[in-house]
């Protein structure tokens, strides 16, 4: 089995997370996509960046790993940089955050999606584009039947609030992503669109964790 690669969407440049992730890099590759740019101390100096405008959002950025930096062979876990990583307690031991990766890297569906609780993930329908993997094989018949991940190139930072005229829903690259994969599991027997619930794994909204968000986001 090849060890996957991580794309992560920079933009928020937790420190926290970024204390985590230098050290996974050394067992599964890291490559930072930076829709902001980035202090000199804000990711760590092992891990390389690629610099793109703000278009479309995190799916822009995962669109621009595929496209630029994929080596068209290893599955790719891809992540926002605004994760919290909680400690794991076995047996009786707090266990070090590369056993997150390690089990992540060992679940061989083809795309799968991770949320903290069931709570979070019935709150966002079951999908996002936080935290998920796909396989070698799931990329590449997306290049084939998208030519990658569909994005709103005219979304230049909305994330909420009343929708501008000149862009689409901040969400509309997730639900184009879930139908792509409706209409896939029809046509092969592949293990797609589900859901692994990952209590380590704590998601922000569009940067703001639970304790965070001072109200509801509006909707268009």
């Amino acid at each position: 089995m090849i060890d996957m690669h991580i794309c992560i969407c920079g933009y928020y440049y937790r420190p926290e997370f970024f204390e985590v992730i230098k050290d996974v890099h050394f067992k599964y590759p890291v490559h930072v996509v930076a829709n902001k740019t980035w202090g000199d101390n804000d990711v760590p100096k092992n891990i390389p960046v690629s610099e793109r405008d703000n278009l479309g959002l995190e799916w822009g950025a995962y669109d621009f790993y595929l496209h630029h930096v994929w080596d068209e062979k290893s599955p790719v876990l891809f992540l926002h940089d605004d994760i919290r990583f909680k400690w794991v307690i076995r047996n009786y031991e707090i266990m070090d955050p590369i056993h997150i990766f390690n089990t992540i890297n060992n679940i061989d569906q083809d795309q799968v999606y991770f949320f903290e609780s069931l709570d979070f993930a019935e709150r966002n329908y079951f999908i996002h584009g936080r935290a998920f993997k796909c396989s070698a094989r799931f990329l590449k018949r997306l290049l084939d039947d998208n030519n990658g991940f569909l994005y709103d190139e005219n979304n230049d930072g909305f994330i909420r609030g009343p929708r501008p005229v000149h862009c689409k829903h901040f969400n509309w690259a997730d639900y184009r992503f879930a139908e792509y994969i409706k209409k896939l599991n029809r046509k092969v027997n592949w293990e797609i669109g589900g859901y692994i619930i990952a209590p380590a794994l704590e998601c922000a909204t569009r940067g703001r964790f639970d304790n965070e968000v001072d109200g509801p986001m509006n909707e268009e």
